[in-house]
C-alpha cells in the first residue's frame, strides 16, 4: 500500500494501480528526499514529472509546497493522480496534465510557469528520456532561481550526466535499486 511519509498527511493511504507499468516511488527514496533537500517548506511549487501515482507532488504537498503539477500521458497514472488528490482534498492546490511531457513543458513555458522543486522519475528503460526532459527544463526555463532539479533511475544505469551547458549533475544518492541524481545551476 502506497502511503506519505510526511507532513500534514502522513500516514495516508493512496491508491495504486493494479498494473506493473506504474512505478510509485518507494517510500524510503521520497522519505530520504526530503531529508536531504528540507524536511517541510513553507509556499513553493513542485513539478512532477512522468508522474505515475503523483506520490512525489503529494509527498510535497504534504510537508508545505503550496501547489503541485502533474504530468503524465497514461489515462491511467492520470485517473489514478485524479483519485488522490480527491481522496486528499487537494484539487485547488493540483493541475494535472495528461499529455505528452514535451508537450506539457512547452504548455508550462506558454503559462510562464516556475518551479521550485522538478522532480522526473522516466521508466526505468528509458533512462535516456532524463537528458531530453533537462534540456527542454532548461530551454523553457522552468526551473526557479536556486531551484531543485532531481532525477529518478534504476541503479542499473548510470546517471546521465547533463548536456545541458550551465547544468551539473551535483551528487547522486543511492536507495536500493533506486538512484536520484541531483541536478543544479
Amino acid at each position: 500500500m502506497l502511503s506519505i511519509t510526511g507532513g500534514s498527511f502522513k500516514s495516508r493511504k493512496l491508491f495504486t494501480p493494479k498494473t506493473n507499468s506504474i512505478r510509485p516511488t518507494p517510500s524510503i527514496v521520497r522519505k530520504g528526499i526530503f531529508d536531504v533537500i528540507g524536511h517541510f517548506w513553507e509556499g513553493g511549487r513542485i513539478l512532477d514529472i512522468f508522474a505515475g501515482t503523483g506520490i512525489m507532488g503529494l509527498e510535497a504537498l504534504s510537508r508545505g509546497f503550496e501547489k503541485s503539477v502533474f504530468i503524465d500521458s497514461s489515462s491511467v497514472a492520470a485517473g489514478i493522480i485524479s483519485r488522490n488528490i480527491g481522496l486528499l482534498n487537494l484539487k485547488d492546490r493540483t493541475e494535472i496534465y495528461k499529455i505528452e511531457f514535451s508537450r506539457g513543458l512547452e504548455l508550462l513555458n506558454k503559462d510562464d510557469q516556475k518551479f521550485d522543486l522538478i522532480y522526473l522519475d522516466p521508466p526505468y528503460k528509458q533512462v535516456n528520456l532524463i537528458n531530453s526532459t533537462l534540456e527542454l527544463i532548461w530551454k523553457y526555463r522552468l526551473v526557479k532561481d536556486n531551484g531543485v532539479i532531481l532525477a529518478e533511475h534504476s541503479s542499473q544505469n548510470k546517471a546521465p550526466k547533463s548536456k545541458v551547458k550551465n547544468l551539473q549533475l551535483k551528487s547522486s544518492k543511492v536507495w536500493g535499486e533506486t538512484v536520484v541524481g541531483f541536478y543544479g545551476f
